[in-house]
């Protein structure tokens, strides 16, 4: 699913949808992380401008905000990002034996690290 992209391939309409499934479960996760107000409406995301994120990438998270139909913070939505990276990168290291001598007990270390992850995030959406 992650592979180099081929040259001139265009994937069919029909798995464009199915590939899609990640990215919505992981903007799912982070929409569930937006706090709420006590009316159930989330609260102002915070603004990525206070950390110097470009006007770019700002549109790009107002977009996933707009997909996720949630308020996440700007903070929260790229950790969101930067951990889907982190993980496909573990992924790839593990299938393309770049773990091998150097982590012996794979399943924990996945485990430790996404975990960090998880916690990262979390601290930004409170």
């Amino acid at each position: 699913i992650y592979g180099s992209p081929v040259p001139g391939y265009a994937a069919p309409t029909d798995t464009i949808d199915p590939a899609t499934e990640v990215p919505r479960v992981l903007l799912g996760i982070l929409a569930d992380l937006a706090p709420q107000t006590r009316s159930g409406q989330t609260s102002t995301p915070r603004s990525g401008a206070a950390l110097n994120f470009s006007p770019a990438l700002l549109a790009d998270l107002r977009a996933l905000r707009d997909i996720a139909e949630a308020n996440p913070s700007d903070e929260t939505l790229l950790l969101g990002l930067e951990s889907w990276a982190q993980i496909l990168g573990m992924i790839s290291m593990e299938l393309f034996g770049h773990l091998n001598n150097v982590v012996t007990d794979r399943a924990d270390f996945f485990t430790m690290a996404t975990s960090q992850m998880a916690k990262r995030i979390a601290a930004s959406s409170s």
